[in-house]
This record gives C-alpha cells, structure tokens and sequence, in this order.
C-alpha cells in the first residue's frame, strides 16, 4: 500500500505527472468566458466577456515581458560579477607587485 503514490510524488506533482513530464508555469491559461460562444448571450455580456479576454491576453504578454526582462536582468547580473572578479583579481595582482616595491624600498632605507 502506498507504493505508487510514492513513486509518483518523486516524479513531481500530479499536473505535471499527466502533462507529459513538463512542468507547468503558474495558473493554467483560462478559455475564453462562455458568453463569447453563447449564441443567447446579451449584447453586454458579450461586450464584457471581450473585455476580460483581452485583459487575460494583455496580462500573458506583460507576464512573458516580465519573465523575459528578469532572465536579461540576471544574465547582466552574471556579467557583472565577472566583470568583478576580473577586476579583483588584477587588484590583487597589482597588490602584490606594491608590496614588492614597497618591501625594496624599505631593504634599501634600513
């Protein structure tokens, strides 16, 4: 008892167990409102159900706009810290040749 319940809780959730393996982004994306397809549906609940499908439709592009800004914003962020580290490490190695100089200078003074 309990053993393919286990098995699939490794695998990942249940949507994902039934969607071929691929894991789903957030909410499900939502039909169109019934009144768009209802051929008894008022004038004005048509016009309110275009207007809610647009904004579900706006709202995907703005949210795949996000995704898409926040994925460039984190490949700047990688360049950046290797901007860094290289910097870094041309700082420590001018460091280095400093304390040299400065350690001559000193042999030569005592």
């Amino acid at each position: 008892p309990g053993g393919r319940e286990r098995k699939r809780e490794r695998r990942g959730s249940w949507s994902s167990a039934w969607s071929g393996g691929r894991k789903k982004r957030g909410r499900p994306c939502l039909p169109d409102p019934p009144a768009l397809h209802d051929p008894n549906a008022s004038a004005e609940d048509v016009q309110r159900a275009l207007a809610v499908a647009a904004r579900r439709k706006h709202n995907r592009e703005a949210a795949k706009r996000r995704r898409a800004n926040a994925k460039q914003e984190v490949v700047h962020a990688w360049d950046e810290v290797a901007r860094l580290k290289a910097q870094h490490t041309g700082l420590q190695d001018l460091l280095i040749q400093l304390r040299g100089r400065y350690r001559k200078a000193v042999r030569k003074l005592v």
